[in-house]
């Protein structure tokens, strides 16, 4: 999050001086977790406040994050005149958490003079849904992918594309409504296959049947494959 710069005048009631504030304060995003992070667990991580002002600030922070996370921080820090400070941060990781980067709050800080800056909280969560390998058969000749790896194709060949999705947990959890996706726009293949469930610990396939146009020019064209699905506590994958 950019810095928000707030410059406040204050008229003392019955006299004619005048006070001013303009804190520089600075909050990035907050990130939390990882792409291994686990669910029903407290995640303990921190964030940085900057101060650029030539004058320490006392800040009152405030979690806007749902309760489900309950958060836990300092309810004020100081922050001295041109320095920052470290700020410890607790959440607590629901079973309902969908998997990837997620957006789940922000946090506020202000003085008397009002909110001087909102940082968004983020929170990285594992997805327990894996593309765990990629076949493709061309013209009879089959070839194991590997991520990045190439496979070699002419225009007017056949491809059948073989995809293997496993469920990671190792808990009896089951992911339900598992949709494969697989996208090429220069190719103009836009195809999906549903999986009805896949059991913890199991693997299920998806074959999809292309062809290439015999007017495609020759060129590298990468294909998108996606699986996802949600648990049986709704967090999707």
């Amino acid at each position: 999050m950019k810095k928000s710069i707030y410059a406040f005048l204050f008229v003392v009631l019955g006299l004619l001086t005048i006070a001013s504030v303009n804190a520089a304060i600075v909050i990035p995003e907050i990130n939390l977790g990882s792409s291994t992070q686990a669910r029903n667990v407290a995640l303990t991580g921190s964030f940085t406040i900057s101060n650029t002002d030539a004058a320490a600030v006392t800040l009152q922070l405030q979690s806007l994050v749902p309760a489900e996370y309950a958060v836990q921080m300092a309810a004020s820090v100081t922050v001295p005149a041109n320095g920052t400070v470290t700020v410890p941060i607790t959440v607590r990781v629901p079973l309902s958490q969908d998997s990837g980067k997620k957006i789940i709050g922000s946090i506020t800080a202000s003085n008397n003079a009002g909110v001087l800056v909102t940082s968004n909280v983020a929170l990285a969560t594992e997805s327990k849904l894996e593309i765990t390998k990629v076949s493709a058969e061309i013209d009879g000749d089959s070839t194991s992918l590997d991520d990045g790896e190439d496979a070699d194709a002419k225009p007017g060949d056949t491809i059948k594309l073989t995809i293997t999705v496993k469920n990671k947990f190792t808990e009896n959890i089951d992911i339900e409504d598992v949709t494969v996706t697989l996208e090429q726009d220069d190719l103009d293949w836009d195809e999906d296959d549903d999986i009805s469930n896949i059991k913890d610990g199991d693997k299920e396939t998806s074959i999809f049947n292309l062809k290439i146009d015999t007017d495609v020019d020759e060129d590298d064209y990468d294909v998108d494959i996606t699986a996802e699905g949600d648990d049986e506590n709704g967090a999707r994958h």
